[in-house]
């Protein structure tokens, strides 16, 4: 047995890509929002006879395997196995294995595998610190911030000491690489021999940062001296750690978010830590970083509603912002946690009559904090209120929900509805406009290519149509030159795929781009090739003299005789 096309044949793509996003049917294929950044207008499309995928405004996908891995962040072994599994075929995956790891892949998931594991050590050498009689002074700093021993023991708490190299001479005791070590993130320094290596953590409250498999996979450490510098050091990115794709807790919030569908989004550790305590297990943080589409997504998936808990100073209001636009992109309800006396989470959670329950029931909605934030308009600050507004709004999914936004801002703000429709109006008119002028400055340049690419994916998609009209294509082959290969048309009249075809990577997205459209009349697909032909050998023409005319004003006599001779031959050219 095929194991691959077992699976495929269990998995289609249609359904595997609706456990992601929404496909609304387009002719006999799927469209549907790109899974990869955020759009109001879908780029993405499933072709049901290829069982392929493709996001164009990416340029990203393939088949089943590949978006599990796009998606996931695997490579393929993990992808096959976990496939494997997840269609009823873990046996079969675990009997052929070994069949399904070319060197590349398998390297990289070594390498992957290797890192884990120091990960997983690390964490383990910080907690037996913790516990040591070195880190009595550290357990009493979490008792004061009352972090209990369970909580500690939950997140993985430890301590890095204030050492050079403890943690690098251990590593290199467990038989870990130098090179694969500073890959890690664990250590810093150039030496492969491992003999001048120091720990990158030194004297730090260690917080393992877990992916969605709860691995350990970075680390945050906090300073235990204040004159340390920085308050926080996180682990740089690695093969296994991408701070755009994880959410601080996300592990542990998973099954919470999804029976509340509801997430409480906080800015650190602790505030995570601390809301567990209470009873609130439902959150997860962006430990310090900008909220990013990916983690937005990661959000999406388990929840409809988001509580933003930011911090209250100037920065945290900064980042709530940023945050609205991307969360409302997504189409989630927003609700703001207005915090007593601009505390954060965890400091709030320590004072006696601490009530967050009562905090979340009476949080705002975007009018409230925009009210909040901006209590008043006045001359100075607001044409920068009205444009933060737009700026946000802009961002809805639907026309309704701008307009709802736009008559509760008003009737807030005591402006005339009218008024500030209109505004709001010049101001979506004057964005369009640079985005317009933008891309007009991009299709001049691309028209000729774009001509050939979309007569190329025709002949490639309806090689019926292309045989009909094959000989003026031989006739101005010379207008083709980067994508006429006849020998590749006659092995997709054979029944070649395309994905066997070592064509171009642009012909591909355009021959997919016409795969997700619903197939017309055979004589309509025949004339727009002819149609194509005829602009396309009229463009080579009228370039063609273009630059020989500019070449005639530089070229000696024996030179020019030969440019009115090509000049000639093209406008002789049919």
């Amino acid at each position: 047995m095929d194991i691959v096309v077992e699976i495929k044949n269990r998995l289609s793509i249609e359904d595997f890509m609706a456990e992601y996003l929404t496909l609304r049917s387009a002719g006999k294929n799927f469209k549907g929002l790109s899974p990869f950044k955020n759009e109001k207008t879908p780029s993405f499309y499933v072709s049901v006879d290829k069982q392929i995928a493709w996001c164009f405004a990416t340029s990203q996908g393939g088949d089943v395997f590949t978006m599990y891995q796009l998606l996931n962040g695997v490579e393929f072994p993990e992808a096959l196995r976990d496939l494997a599994y997840k269609v009823g075929l873990g046996s079969d995956w675990e009997a052929t294995k070994k069949d399904f790891s070319p060197e590349k892949a398998q390297l990289q998931a070594n390498l992957k595998s290797s890192l884990k594991a120091m990960h997983l050590f690390a964490m383990q050498e910080y907690k037996v610190n913790l516990k040591s009689t070195t880190g009595k002074s550290v357990m009493q700093y979490l008792a004061d911030r009352k972090i209990s021993p369970n909580t500690i023991s939950k997140f993985g708490l430890g301590l890095a000491l204030q050492s050079k190299n403890g943690l690098v001479g251990k590593l290199l005791n467990q038989g870990f690489k130098p090179e694969e070590m500073l890959e890690a993130g664990l250590c810093m320094g150039e030496d492969l021999q491992g003999k001048n290596l120091k720990d990158r953590f030194s004297h730090r409250l260690m917080v393992p940062i877990f992916n969605e498999q709860n691995e350990c996979v970075a680390f945050g450490g906090r300073v235990l001296d204040a004159s340390q510098n920085p308050k926080y050091l996180n682990s740089k990115e690695t093969p296994i750690y991408k701070k755009n794709a994880l959410l601080y807790g996300y592990n542990f919030a998973k099954a919470a978010m999804l029976s509340k569908s509801a997430v409480i989004l906080v800015e650190g550790y602790f505030d995570v830590m601390a809301l567990h305590q209470a009873g609130f297990e439902n959150v997860v943080a962006i430990s310090g970083t900008a909220l990013t589409a990916n983690q937005v997504r990661l959000l999406k998936r388990q929840a409809s509603t988001v509580y933003l808990a930011l911090d209250s100073d100037e920065a945290g209001q900064t980042a709530t912002l940023r945050s609205v636009k991307l969360l409302l992109e997504e189409d989630l309800k927003l609700r703001f946690v207005n915090l007593v006396n601009d505390k954060d989470v965890a400091d709030y959670l320590l004072t006696e009559d601490a009530d967050f329950q009562g905090i979340l029931d009476d949080s705002l909605d975007l009018l409230g904090f925009f009210k909040k934030t901006f209590p008043a308009l006045d001359a100075e600050n607001i044409n920068l209120v009205l444009k933060e507004f737009f700026e946000i709004i802009t961002n809805c999914k639907s026309q309704l929900q701008m307009r709802e936004f736009l008559k509760l801002f008003a009737a807030s703000y005591e402006i005339e509805y009218d008024l500030l429709l209109n505004n709001f109006r010049k101001f979506q008119s004057k964005k369009k406009g640079k985005k317009t002028q933008s891309v007009a400055s991009q299709t001049v340049k691309t028209k000729n290519v774009d001509l050939e690419l979309r007569f190329w994916s025709l002949a490639f998609m309806f090689p019926r149509a292309f045989a009909t009209i094959s000989e003026p294509v031989f006739k101005a082959s010379q207008v083709f030159e980067e994508f006429a290969n006849f020998e590749k048309v006659k092995l997709v009249f054979k029944g070649s795929a395309m994905s066997e075809l070592d064509l171009p990577q642009d012909l591909k997205v355009k021959i997919l781009e016409l795969e997700a459209l619903q197939a017309r009349p055979e004589a309509a697909l025949i004339q727009e090739m002819q149609d194509l032909l005829t602009a396309l050998k009229s463009q080579y023409k009228k370039q063609g003299i273009t630059r020989i005319k500019n070449d005639l004003k530089t070229a000696s006599q024996t030179e020019a005789l030969q440019l009115m001779q090509a000049m000639q031959n093209l406008i002789n050219f049919k």
